[in-house]
């Protein structure tokens, strides 16, 4: 049955998604966070296979909690689909061992909320991929006054390890 560790670990492992950006922002070390939502998911108890017709899933009650929680995140937001944010910001609202594992981590919905905020840019959920809107320069982009900078201290060092790092 679907466990809502089971829902922050798809969450987290989801490459280039919103919540990864959101734990960037934050500066949390993402593969130290998964190792240990990866133990606790690791000593959960396993139950019996429930048999259930095909295409039927079971939620636990703590999973449906998170999954009406998001619906209300989306509302709070003005968004018109419920995201991957919204989602993440519901396990940190609904007590559960998730919750758990974040606050270890010490995240919190405020602090989630901010660094929300700076990666949407204001902007609204209006489709079914808000992903692709977000920080869409800083990913097809050259930021050029970071590459100056490097370029600088790589003058500094050596033309041949220039060439090699930023060919």
């Amino acid at each position: 049955m679907p466990h809502v560790l089971h829902l922050l670990a798809s969450l987290v492992l989801q490459e280039e998604g919103t919540v990864d950006a959101i734990l960037e922002k934050l500066e949390i070390d993402v593969s130290l966070f998964m190792d240990r939502l990866l133990e606790v998911v690791d000593s959960m108890p396993r139950g019996a296979v429930i048999a259930t017709p095909l295409g039927q899933v079971y939620l636990t009650h703590d999973l449906a909690k998170v999954i009406e929680q998001a619906h209300r995140e989306a509302s709070h937001l003005k968004d018109e689909f419920i995201s991957t944010e919204h989602l993440f910001l519901s396990l940190l609202e609904i007590p559960s061992r998730a919750k758990e594992v974040l606050e270890h981590h010490g995240l919190n919905k405020e602090a989630v909320l901010k660094a929300l905020a700076a990666l949407r840019g204001g902007q609204r959920i209006t489709d079914p991929e808000p992903e692709t809107k977000y920080n869409v320069l800083e990913k097809y982009a050259r930021n050029l006054t970071r590459r100056s900078g490097q370029d600088r201290d790589c003058r500094r060092t050596s033309p041949a390890d220039c060439n090699r790092r930023y060919s």
